[in-house]
Order: structure tokens, then C-alpha cells, then sequence
């Protein structure tokens, strides 16, 4: 019984071949590709988004280069918009208003970037970025209060009482040498969890 199925099967996909009779619907197949709707995407949507996000993010650095800070702008709110954006690119973005002169948009995404994690006093001390809103009042005020609640927070992170859980702290190993990523300190070399 199973042999016999298993031939008129094998034979309905053979006549199929030779008599040209399709044994599945080839046209809601190419529907589905002509529209994009297939049923197994090949990456997620979120795969997608991240692409589009990194490729954003890097049209925003080469506008920046070629001095087309407003497009450059416009590139930084897409990345921050797709969820993607970090301390990095809002401050990136605020870097741009500053370039343009407008302090007000400056000061507001220097704030979300300190508050997303970026913590590079000096930089933002010194970035000739700002040099055209350097002195606007409510620049120097916003630079100085950023620079305090930085310092406030790096002495409560490098204070060990302030940490709830002692036992999560690595053990004291070796100094590795190390790299400042935007105010994150990142080991060089081979973890010491391997």
C-alpha cells in the first residue's frame, strides 16, 4: 500500500515534469517574491533595522567629514529614532548643532548623551565642536553641570560600598592595558574568563 502511494506520487511529479502540469502554485510563489511577503524572510526585520541603522550611522560620519552637518544631523535622529543610537551618536548629534550654532539643540542632546552613558569631560570641555557656542551662557552652565554629575557618578561607581552585591565584583588580577571607548574602559588582550 505504501509502495504503491509512494509511486503514483513519484508519478503525478514526474507528469508534472514532462507534461508541464505544475504540482504547486507557482504563481502565489512569484506573488510572494514580486511583493517581498515571503514567508521565511532570509534575516529579520530586526536584522533589517540595524543594518539600515549602521548604515545611517555612517552616512551621518561621512556627511560630518564633508562638513554637511545638517545632513549629518538629519542621519544621527534616523540611528537614535531605530532604537540603535547610543551615548556615542547623541553626542555625535549634539557635535552637529554645535557646528551649526544652535546652542539650544546643542545643550539638549549633549544632556541625553550623558545621560545614555557618554562621559568624556575633557572632550566636551575642549571639542572644538562647540567652539562657535563655547560662550553662550547656557552652554557653559549645562558643560559644567554634565561635568559634575560625571564626577559625582564616576566616585560613586569607584566607590566599592556604593555596589549592593560585593561577590558580582571581578577578583583582582594582573593590570591589563586598557582603552578609553567614550568613557568606557576596555580591557586589551585575553579575558580572564576563558
Amino acid at each position: 500500500m505504501k509502495t504503491s502511494l509512494l509511486t503514483a506520487l513519484m508519478a503525478a511529479m514526474l507528469a508534472g515534469v514532462i507534461f508541464g502540469v505544475p504540482i504547486c502554485d507557482r504563481k502565489a510563489e512569484n506573488r510572494e517574491v514580486r511583493t517581498g511577503c515571503l514567508r521565511e524572510a532570509p534575516i529579520s526585520v530586526q536584522e533589517q533595522l540595524s543594518a539600515k541603522a549602521d548604515e545611517l550611522a555612517k552616512r551621518a560620519r561621512n556627511a560630518y567629514w564633508q562638513g554637511d552637518y545638517k545632513l549629518a544631523a538629519q542621519c544621527y535622529h534616523l540611528v537614535i529614532r531605530s532604537g540603535r543610537g547610543c551615548g556615542n551618536d547623541l553626542y555625535n548629534l549634539a557635535c552637529c548643532y554645535g557646528r551649526l550654532g544652535d546652542s539650544k539643540l546643542a545643550v539638549k542632546y549633549l544632556i541625553r548623551s550623558v545621560e545614555a552613558g557618554f562621559a568624556d569631560t575633557e572632550l566636551i570641555k575642549r571639542d572644538p565642536d562647540f567652539r562657535r557656542i563655547k560662550d553662550v551662557p547656557q552652554f557653559r552652565e549645562t558643560v559644567e553641570k554634565l561635568a559634575r554629575e560625571i564626577s559625582r557618578k564616576s566616585k560613586k561607581n569607584d566607590d566599592p560600598s556604593s555596589e549592593r552585591e560585593l561577590a558580582v565584583r571581578a577578583p583582582k588580577t594582573e593590570a591589563q592595558p586598557s582603552v578609553n571607548l567614550g568613557g568606557a574602559q576596555a580591557a586589551i588582550g585575553p579575558s580572564q574568563d576563558q
